[in-house]
């Protein structure tokens, strides 16, 4: 899968212009009342045929089709008198508003936007599942402790926390080796100091003095580490910005280590479009020394790397302790019944099997369930498609262990998206050494924290 498509969509923001669309069309104060479904219970199944219409983003030829297989081993195994019909849109986001605000929204969705569910939610386009919920005791404990922020808004949720991702290192031997790090003994858990010493020796140039090979890309995978120094985003009460604070300028401080004095970002981008085209080109070509992504990565090693030597390992923490695992974190994608579904008991019945009942049939999706007690389910499922002789096989167990301890998110408010944006931009200009951190991050809160002052009693 892209990179953009699975493991960068959280940086996405594809509704920041256009809530405004919705809030016109959605009653002046959403009451919770006009949101809830009618008579939430056990779904039975349906007498006469129904069609269930699902719109999801566009995830490619390679991921579209076993997302369409969920639907097709529900009408088997549940209700074979309802079909799934699915709809992979790009922007699915912006057409599901125009969608809910016209009348014909889709009987569910995935949303695979950060936080999508509660900014649809404040506009009044998403049905409350907690009625479903209660009926189905459907309880928070089940989930990924950073999966279930996600489907929330003012407490409730509007969704169900779906497939989820969280990252580990994916180390190539040969590069390591090539660099003169030692493989045979490496830390289970690494320290932040081991981290850092490795992406140094990693880099390399040639005889010209032009570099050939960098370690880890700092404008890579920020989001999923930040909890490791429980980088601070807002005060307790999320009412002030804290990412221009001491503690947050000290852990970007320590992560933009990893760019040697050196090197210049430019120089670090050029190398890596000469990779090959595939999403981890510049990882198996030996350019890019460190990378890190979930298991799902198997299908292009398998692919595009099929001898590569490589192996699978828990991301470094400030000192390297179980303890510290605490600060790993991820994301994930929701599923929702729009505002306005023709089918939502249907709808519900559907998502309450896939991501709930028999979560571990995600695995025929490559997805990660959210539901942990469907986890070693899962990844038995997983290894029978994989095969007991994959590269990756030995490994599985330990991609389970973020989603279990990692309890690190970053807290919705409605600048969230916003913040994200112009986060990414002051990341850029520090990478490229154009502003100090705290130059941009000083920036960043003169421009939103007005925007957060006033949504406050909103959300």
């Amino acid at each position: 899968m892209s990179k953009m498509s699975r493991r960068d969509f959280l940086k996405a923001s594809m509704l920041a212009s256009t809530g405004a669309v919705l809030a016109a069309c959605a009653p002046a104060a959403t009451q919770p009342a006009a949101n809830q479904p009618a008579q939430p219970g056990n779904t039975p199944a349906a007498s006469q045929p129904v069609e269930i219409t699902l719109w999801q983003s566009d995830w490619g030829k390679d991921y579209n089709p076993p997302m369409i297989a969920l639907g097709d081993s529900y009408k088997k195994d549940v209700n074979p008198n309802v079909t799934v019909t699915m709809t992979f849109l790009p922007n699915v986001s912006e057409k599901l508003i125009s969608a809910i605000t016209a009348g014909n929204p889709p009987d569910c969705t995935l949303i695979d936007e950060g936080y999508g569910i509660p900014k649809m939610a404040i506009q009044g386009g998403l049905v409350s599942m907690k009625p479903y919920f209660d009926a189905a005791g459907v309880k928070k404990e089940e989930f990924i402790p950073f999966t279930w922020e996600t489907v929330l808004y003012k407490g409730e949720p509007y969704g169900i926390p779906g497939g989820s991702g969280s990252i580990l290192m994916m180390i190539n031997r040969a590069v390591y080796k090539d660099a003169g790090i030692d493989t045979t003994n490496f830390p289970k858990i690494p320290t932040w100091a081991q981290f850092k010493e490795w992406n140094d020796k990693l880099y390399k140039k040639d005889a010209s003095g032009k570099i050939v090979r960098i370690g880890h890309d700092v404008l890579s995978q920020w989001n999923q580490m930040r909890g490791i120094f429980d980088f601070k985003v807002y005060d307790a009460a999320k009412t002030k910005l804290a990412i221009n604070g001491p503690e947050s300028v000290a852990a970007l401080t320590e992560w933009f280590s990893l760019l040697p004095a050196d090197v210049k970002y430019e120089d670090i981008a050029a190398v890596q479009s000469g990779a090959p085209g595939n999403q981890y080109g510049a990882w198996m070509a030996g350019i890019r020394g460190m990378e890190e992504d979930d298991y799902w990565m198997f299908l292009a090693i398998d692919k595009y790397a099929p001898d590569m030597d490589y192996f699978v390992n828990y991301l470094p923490t400030m000192n390297g302790t179980a303890e510290e695992q605490k600060g790993y974190t991820g994301w994930v994608w929701d599923m929702a019944i729009p505002k306005g579904s023709a089918h939502p008991e249907q709808a519900w019945g559907f998502i309450k099997y896939g991501y709930y009942d028999k979560a571990e049939v995600l695995a025929d999706t490559i997805n990660w369930p959210s539901k942990i007690s469907a986890f070693a389910a899962f990844e038995k499922r997983t290894i029978e498609i994989m095969g007991q002789n994959n590269r990756l096989t030995p490994y599985m167990s330990l991609f389970s262990l973020p989603k279990q301890v990692g309890a690190w998110f970053e807290p919705w408010t409605p600048i969230y998206s916003k913040l994200g944006d112009q986060f990414g931009t002051a990341m850029q200009t520090i990478a490229r050494r154009e502003k100090t951190i705290q130059q941009a991050m000083d920036e960043v809160v003169a421009t939103l924290q007005p925007e957060l002052d006033k949504a406050q009693g909103t959300f």
